[in-house]
């Protein structure tokens, strides 16, 4: 009976096993957009995958890029939302 369970525990992590290529996908290869509503519009933002709200937001010229010079203080309002 003992060797039956380690079967069954085998078959259910090589199933789960993220090695395998038809179990996996990359988040990077989708379109991926940040919204936000601004009075009576929705804001719509090209973002990446893996990146954050702030590269996003430099990359759109939003806000100037926080690790240049004393950025930092006019983007810190971005991490307080």
């Amino acid at each position: 009976m003992r060797g039956l369970w380690g079967l069954v525990a085998c078959a259910c992590l090589a199933a789960c096993s993220p090695l395998r290529p038809e179990s996996s996908w990359s988040l990077a290869s989708q379109p991926w957009t940040l919204s936000a509503d601004v009075g009576d519009s929705t804001l719509l933002l090209d973002a990446d995958v893996p990146g954050c709200v702030t590269q996003s937001l430099v990359k759109t010229g939003l806000i100037p890029d926080p690790y240049k010079g004393t950025h930092e203080r006019d983007a810190q309002w971005v991490e307080q939302l």
